[in-house]
């Protein structure tokens, strides 16, 4: 599927999703450094939340 064939909403829970695995992926690199990660767990989990919000869900009959 291309992104133009994508529903705007379909698009945000995509982009949100892949700001979160960046962010988680900078959290893993400063635990590793031994540097605060509050600031990057927060914001990871507002991106998974607004993916989750945007993602279509199946209708249940």
């Amino acid at each position: 599927m291309s992104a133009a064939d994508r529903l705007p909403c379909e698009m945000l829970a995509a982009e949100e999703q892949q700001r979160g695995d960046n962010l988680t992926a900078v959290a893993a690199d400063r635990v590793a450094a031994g540097l605060d990660i509050t600031w990057h767990q927060i914001a990871a989990r507002d991106a998974y939340g607004n993916a989750a919000a945007h993602t279509s869900q199946p209708e249940v009959r």
